[in-house]
């Protein structure tokens, strides 16, 4: 009995004994769980955290960039309007500074009047205007050539200017280059000229040639204070004495400030086939053949100049009076302000188009803007 007391105490302690390792088993894993669980927890907060974070930082780098973009348009923006109003005040500068030079030439002009010195030598508002718009186009104003003799041959493009050119059959040959048709010539005086045979000219601009495209071939030449006395042989046919002061003979463009061509005792002072033709404060005397010839329907221009001869000669000849259209501002025709008919020359047709303007074409902007210079200011 004892026995079976004491092995049923002893089964009794070890259930007791399970019991209580089971307990703490279950206890340990319950921890462990717990532990795992926390960790797990630690761990999700520190990759929400992070990613929070991120996406924080994502957006501050897209809100900076947004900012430096919208920063920079706003920058060029103001940096436009501040470029347009300076050169809009610089602008208003030049234009203040041009009128105090032009202001201060005039009083010049009138200060070198009163020592003596003649307005010949002293530029004019126009003759300022006409050197500032063949420099815009030509470049820097070439040096001047100086005194030469015999035949200067010229191709475009080219400005040549500062030249007293004499003893030549003609002073001034030029022909169209592969550069472009323009050519400027200014600050001219030629002559006295000589020619062994019937023909000569002051300026001569070359036939193109026969193969040569007319779109090709086409001369815009800018004439600018050109003066032009060649002394000629007096006239007598075109076999003995076909000679001109200028003799434009290429299709294009002729256009002329401040030409003079006095003393004229040849053919034709001013030969013309270009298809148009301007001319502004143009002299032109002396008992020559004839002294405009036009051999295209133009329009063709004459402003503020003077055609006079002392005989009944025509003072103005078209090749087609029919299609033939001059129009005329503040010119006389032998001191006369209209263009009488007897004065008018024609080879074909009657009647050519003679179109009296009322209005300065130098103010209206009807001539080119060479040509435009100060019509209420000298």
């Amino acid at each position: 009995m004892t026995s079976e007391m004491t092995t049923k105490s002893i089964l009794g302690c070890g259930h007791a004994r399970m019991s209580l390792a089971m307990e703490l088993g279950k206890q340990r894993f319950v921890i462990g769980l717990d532990s795992f669980s926390s960790r797990a927890r630690s761990r999700a907060r520190r990759e929400a955290h992070l990613l929070a974070f991120n996406s924080i930082l994502a957006l501050l780098v897209f809100l900076l960039a947004f900012g430096v973009i919208t920063m920079a348009r706003l920058i060029g923006r103001l940096l436009g309007v501040f470029i347009m109003v300076f050169c809009e005040g610089l602008s208003l500068e030049l234009a203040r500074v041009k009128r105090r030079a032009v202001i201060v030439g005039i009083a010049l002009s009138g200060c070198l009047s009163a020592v003596g010195v003649t307005a010949e030598e002293s530029p004019s508002c126009a003759d300022q205007e006409a050197e500032a718009w063949l420099t815009e186009k030509f470049g820097p104003a070439p040096p001047e050539a100086g005194t030469l003799t015999g035949r200067q041959r010229l191709e475009t493009p080219i400005w040549f200017r500062g030249a007293e050119i004499r003893e030549a059959k003609y002073a001034v040959s030029l022909r169209r280059g592969p550069g472009g048709g323009e050519a400027a010539l200014s600050n001219l005086r030629i002559g006295p000229l000589v020619s062994t045979d019937a023909y000569g000219a002051g300026v001569r601009v070359e036939v193109p040639k026969s193969h040569v495209d007319s779109s090709d071939s086409e001369v815009r030449l800018f004439l600018h204070d050109v003066q032009i006395s060649p002394n000629w042989p007096d006239w007598l046919t075109y076999g003995k004495t076909n000679y001109d002061g200028v003799d434009f003979s290429s299709p294009g463009e002729l256009y002329g400030h401040a030409v003079r061509i006095h003393n004229w005792n040849a053919d034709a002072a001013l030969d013309i086939k270009a298809d148009r033709s301007q001319f502004v404060d143009l002299e032109v005397s002396g008992p020559g053949n004839r002294p405009l010839r036009y051999w295209r329907a133009g329009p063709h221009d004459l402003i503020a100049s003077s055609i006079s001869r002392p005989d009944e000669g025509p003072l103005v000849w078209f090749a087609d009076c029919d299609a033939a259209t001059l129009r005329i501002h503040g010119t006389l025709f032998n001191g006369d302000e209209h263009l009488p008919l007897h004065k008018i020359s024609c080879e074909r047709g009657e009647e050519p188009e003679i179109i009296h303007l009322s209005d300065d074409p130098r103010v209206t902007g009807d001539v080119h803007p060479m040509l435009r210079g100060c019509p209420n200011g000298g």
